[in-house]
């Protein structure tokens, strides 16, 4: 069964509409639109498209990086969400122009690792981009660019040969006529072909040269445990590296969208500072800004123009104040959380050491999906921080070391029956910091355990295994009559959500206050 095309914006919250800003402006939620769900043309269709298909796709074609910021809409063909964010990277060779992002994640083969460039030619005030150009090209499968036009119900009308971008005067770059750009599949057999994701309403800004921070020459940074907790009350450490030089700060690891980007600010006395609201530039897919956030009780939100924290005299830790501020990245136009922590502290890491990890967590089953999520912490079993680069898990099927073997899960290169820490192959094993989610092909078991693994010169220590029991006895769980003590809910990749938005699938999660779990996949009305 085809899986549909996962969208990749994982935003935890909505900045309330009477959110005020440093701006004197307030923030909301974009406007409301009709929606449209795209339907996917008859199956005769699909082999009757009008236009020539390439034969391969195109790589790292010749040309200068600019950086572009596209708001788009992007249609799974269950409902439809606006971007304001996305990333886009341009080439120019001559009239020839080269795009990587226009379809977000839709270029990129994550077996091996490439991302395909679409072509266009400019011809007047607009680049004209032909459809049939390949997307993704591999043992497993093609997918392909079509341009498509639809009506109001969402009912594919036509497949054209091109789209066409208009080029603003500021150097700007809309879709035309309604231009939709598809990413189809195509296969050997009718049931096999489709449609995999939508994108449309594309405006294209040019962010022009970005600044870019390094590490100061002969100072070596040292490494801090970063630690805080997000806006549910988890608790979240990752490593970061810290350098002062001549009354400079220099950060990396603070944006975790981004953690080899380098931050840059002033240090005096034990306070240390760095400008609000830059941009995050290296994140995957999307642009994203960093800046701390005040709350008060009345739930206004204010972005503070520095990010400030105070410093031992010795230098081994580091406390953003003030302590309750959120420290926040956020979509380039400020509207959403995409991640929060609160409580920041940044503690200087002696090295690794062989400790036993903790016991993962919050192991949760969905049925319709088969799919597996849980917790992996980045602590021992005394709540000490340990590098998440050395951590892995394995997963345990009726007691028996589980393989995902490249038969069944086709996404990955090899066989493995352990799964790096970080890991995904965007696909059947997601990673979504410490949260996991995966998707099980034909899996037949009645009880399943999940450790931790962390291995430090050659030492790997296990943690105890946490169990999902499927009760084989085939006792439903009765809770018509139980009290709820937590409902949570997660978008299909595994991402907390604060506020689901009408129309969305998502995964509920409800904790009863006997302890028992029950995980529903529902669609929010």
């Amino acid at each position: 069964m085809k899986k549909t095309l996962l969208l990749l914006g994982f935003v935890l919250a909505t900045i309330a509409a009477n959110a005020q800003t440093l701006f004197g402006t307030s923030l909301s939620n974009n406007t409301m639109q009709k929606e449209r769900v795209l339907k996917a043309p008859g199956k005769a269709a699909l082999h009757k498209l009008s236009v020539p298909k390439d034969e391969k796709p195109i790589y790292n074609p010749e040309g200068e990086d600019e950086a572009y910021i596209m708001a788009y809409t992007e249609n799974n063909g269950f409902y439809e969400k606006q971007y304001t964010n996305g990333k886009v990277t341009v080439r120019q060779d001559g009239t020839t122009y080269y795009f990587n992002g226009l379809t977000p994640g839709g270029n990129r083969d994550y077996r091996g690792a490439e991302e395909s460039w679409l072509k266009g030619e400019k011809v007047g005030n607009e680049i004209v981009i032909k459809a049939g150009q390949v997307l993704v090209q591999n043992n497993a499968k093609t997918l392909y660019l079509e341009i498509v036009h639809a009506d109001e119900e969402g009912n594919v009308t036509s497949f054209e040969k091109e789209a066409r971008l208009a080029i603003g005067e500021q150097g700007e770059l809309t879709t035309q006529n309604g231009d939709i750009f598809a990413i189809y599949e195509d296969a050997e057999t009718e049931d096999e072909a489709g449609f995999f994701g939508f994108f449309y309403n594309m405006k294209l800004q040019p962010l022009g040269e970005f600044v870019r921070f390094e590490f100061p020459k002969g100072v070596k940074p040292q490494t801090y445990v970063f630690s805080g907790t997000d806006a549910y009350g988890a608790k979240a450490s990752r490593l970061v590296k810290v350098a002062f030089s001549d009354g400079k700060f220099f950060i990396s690891g603070l944006a975790s969208k981004s953690p080899e980007e380098v931050y840059e600010g002033t240090y005096s006395g034990t306070t240390a500072s760095i400008p609000s609201f830059q941009i995050v530039k290296d994140a995957d897919l999307f642009f994203y800004r960093i800046a701390p956030v005040s709350v008060d009780k009345d739930m206004n939100y204010e972005y503070l123009r520095t990010i400030n924290f105070n410093f031992s005299a010795d230098r081994k830790q580091l406390t953003m104040a003030p302590a309750e501020a959120y420290l926040c990245e956020t979509t380039y136009d400020l509207k959403e959380f995409v991640t929060t922590a609160t409580g920041v502290t940044m503690k200087y890491y002696a090295g690794d050491h062989a400790t036993k990890p903790a016991m993962p967590t919050n192991l949760d089953w969905d049925e319709l999906n088969s799919a597996l999520v849980f917790n992996i912490p980045t602590e021992d079993v005394n709540g000490e921080y340990i590098n998440a680069e050395k951590l892995s898990y394995r997963i345990y099927a009726d007691g028996k070391r589980y393989t995902f073997t490249t038969d069944l899960y086709d996404h990955l290169t090899q066989d493995m029956d352990e799964i790096p820490f970080g890991f995904t192959d965007n696909y059947d094993i997601v990673n979504n910091g410490t949260l996991k989610v995966i998707y099980f092909h034909n899996l037949q078991a009645k009880k399943l355990h999940v450790e931790s693994v962390y291995t430090v010169d050659g030492t790997a220590t296990t943690s105890d295994r946490a169990l999902y029991d499927f009760d084989p006895t085939g006792i439903s769980l009765n809770t018509a009559d139980m009290k709820v003590a937590d409902t949570r809910y997660y978008s299909m990749e595994g991402a907390q959500i604060a506020t689901p938005a009408k129309g969305t699938i998502v995964l509920k999660a409800v904790t009863y206050a006997d302890g028992k779990r029950k995980v529903t996949k529902e669609i929010v009305k």
